[in-house]
């Protein structure tokens, strides 16, 4: 995941992040609203994400 975008979710949106193993990422979400949003945000950047119970996994398209 670049720096970027990992500095970007987590300054934004307040979360927890919390490397699984290489190239997947789980992210926890506070907010309902903020979790659609970064599950839209990320796969417009090519991320592969799917929402299930507060928790974003997110595979590192890279």
């Amino acid at each position: 995941m670049p720096a970027f975008l990992f500095f970007l979710v987590k300054v934004k949106t307040k979360i927890i992040m919390t490397k699984l193993c290489i190239g997947i990422m789980q992210i926890k979400i506070f907010k309902k609203n903020i979790v659609l949003s970064i599950t839209k945000f990320l796969i417009k950047y090519n991320f592969k994400a799917y929402y299930k119970r507060n928790i974003i996994m997110v595979l590192d398209s890279s």
